[in-house]
């Protein structure tokens, strides 16, 4: 294949030769629809110094992040993302329970969360009621302090913490 062109399958079968600059406009369009907007996790263009760095190559689509995905209290939802290679990861959007452990007796248990008390990330998410890693919520069992991070790993773990 001419590295000038390159084709574009048609769900009815067909397919397409297209030049590669429509290809890489296609496929940036898909991109740009798939991330509202995208956040880019490679290298910086500066060194720490601040002198500029001289980029070999450009951005990559593995390179691209996501946008942060904020857990509330309420009754629990989940939706999966696609992560490299194929795998999937759970997201959490609203979480009602709470995995929390006894560190004076090792024992866990599941307890109802029912507000956020204190969030060090960002102080408004203690009015909107958001959860965070290292953010303290109050549960039927007292305040616990999260442990894991609700938004990459699906659920809500704490530690019970002295009042």
């Amino acid at each position: 294949m001419n590295s000038g062109y390159s084709y574009l399958s048609l769900p009815t079968g067909l397919y397409i030769f297209i030049t590669t600059s429509v290809s890489n406009l296609i496929y940036n369009t898909l991109v740009t629809q798939v991330c509202s907007m995208a956040l880019w996790q490679g290298r910086a263009k500066r060194k720490s110094t601040g002198g500029r760095l001289s980029l070999h190559r450009g951005k990559k689509r593995f390179e691209i992040g996501r946008e942060l995905q904020e857990v509330k209290v309420g009754g629990t939802t989940k939706k999966t993302a696609r992560a490299r290679g194929g795998r999937r990861k759970n997201r959490l959007l609203r979480a009602e329970y709470v995995s929390i452990t006894d560190p004076k007796s090792g024992k866990s248990s599941s307890s109802k969360i029912i507000e956020v008390v204190e969030n060090s990330a960002n102080p408004n998410y203690v009015r909107q009621n958001i959860i965070t890693k290292g953010s303290i919520i109050e549960t039927e069992k007292g305040k616990a302090k999260v442990t894991s991070r609700p938004g990459q790993h699906g659920v809500v773990n704490a530690v019970l913490v002295a009042d």
